[in-house]
């Protein structure tokens, strides 16, 4: 007769302490400081981390979303908490076709110069947490697809084109995930649309040799896309952390890889997770 095998876990809360530790000294060397970051999906889980991030490395932000008071909201609160970055918001939507020329207006009109941009603006359903991809309707698919990689390519193609223009030596660093690579999730049109961020990054930087394009694939996050949040027991058996990663700590990667010293790296999609690849 087989004995059950128990396994207590410690719960590990994910805190706002335990947020503002993975928020504090730089990770680029200073190389970053002054510089304009991009980033989309700026009110999610990861984004948010990202923004206090490159602020902590001392950059300006232009933040884009699809919801105008939570842009206003979190620009509101990086505000009064004295950062000393300049902070814009544009509201968008990514899944309109024209979002790559009304983003280009936007920053020619606020003179901006960016440096760096964070595709990170994403969805994940219900169809692909439960993985049926035989009842996915088109629409659906179409739904998922067109957020996270149509808006991807669009806003890619816009920036990068703004960068060779202006002679910008700049990062792109599209988000995909670990669903793009385990095999459970690859027929969802979350895994089949994050697959071909993976491929975007390839041919980018193909075509804009001259610029640090890079993709990162986190895996399980302790954000709502996971059903996880502040407040949360982010324990797991999960590798030899025991737990889901933190959204401070892709932020923290992003970080690097947009430095000077990350610039070296440059391999393909990086895998920043605990989890086995199955």
């Amino acid at each position: 007769m087989k004995r059950i095998k128990y396994e207590v876990i410690k719960p590990l809360i994910y805190s706002k302490e335990l947020m503002d530790s993975y928020s504090t000294n730089s990770v680029a060397g200073g190389s970053l400081i002054g510089k304009t970051v991009l980033i989309t999906g700026a009110t999610g889980g990861i984004g948010i981390s990202l923004t206090k991030r490159f602020i902590a490395e001392k950059c300006n932000v232009l933040l884009i979303g699809r919801d105008n008071k939570k842009l206003d909201d979190l620009k509101n609160e990086l505000e009064k908490s004295g950062t000393g970055s300049i902070i814009k918001v544009l509201e968008l939507d990514l899944t309109d076709l024209n979002c790559g020329n009304i983003l280009t207006q936007f920053i020619e009109n606020e003179s901006l110069m960016i440096d760096v941009l964070i595709n990170n603006a994403g969805v994940f359903t219900e169809i692909d947490r439960k993985r049926r991809f035989r009842v996915v309707t088109e629409e659906q698919f179409n739904t998922v697809f067109d957020a996270n990689y149509i808006g991807t390519k669009i806003t890619s193609k816009a920036v990068a084109d703004y960068m060779v223009r202006n002679k910008i030596s700049g990062t792109i660093i599209n988000i995909s995930s670990i669903c793009a690579i385990q095999r459970k999730f690859q027929y969802t049109p979350y895994g089949i649309s994050k697959s071909a961020v993976i491929k975007l990054t390839e041919d980018m930087r193909d075509e804009y040799p001259f610029l640090n394009i890079k993709c990162i694939a986190p895996g399980s996050v302790a954000t709502r896309m996971g059903d996880l949040g502040e407040g949360s027991n982010i324990s797991k058996k999960l590798g030899v952390l025991n737990r889901v990663a933190l959204p401070e700590e892709i932020a923290t990667l992003a970080a690097f890889l947009s430095s000077d010293i990350g610039r070296e790296i440059s391999n393909g999609a990086l895998l920043a997770s605990a989890c086995e690849v199955l």
